[in-house]
């Protein structure tokens, strides 16, 4: 995935409700480049939960309401893949290449992946 010279901020989202997200830094990704933003403010594992009857964590008040990951080239970045997270705007001068893995089980109510068994 490339973030071009100019690309905004993308909207909040996460990869899925189970599995990590992977991303390898194929360039040194400082803050002008669009580094990936991780929320905390979201309840975690929220995802797909009926917030009326589930016990959900809480952030703790100390931490941080968001971070940007900011990697030397070379560098792996994994998380949940229900966290709350974006692509910031690339404001540098050159493209943002990253390599990204989705680690997620296969989703029983898509039709047509990639992931089906025949």
């Amino acid at each position: 995935m490339t973030s071009h010279v100019g690309c905004r901020n993308q909207d909040w989202h996460c990869d899925s409700a189970h599995g990590l997200t992977v991303i390898f830094a194929l360039v040194e990704i400082d803050l002008p480049k669009g580094p990936t933003e991780i929320e905390f403010t979201t309840p975690f594992n929220s995802l797909g939960v009926d917030m009326h009857t589930a016990k959900i964590k809480q952030k703790d008040k100390l931490s941080p309401e968001s971070v940007h990951a900011c990697l030397p080239q070379g560098s792996v970045l994994i998380f949940n893949a229900n966290a709350n997270h974006r692509g910031t705007a690339n404001l540098s001068q050159s493209d943002r290449p990253i390599l990204v893995l989705d680690t997620s089980p296969c989703c029983e109510h898509l039709e047509g992946t990639c992931w089906e068994s025949e």
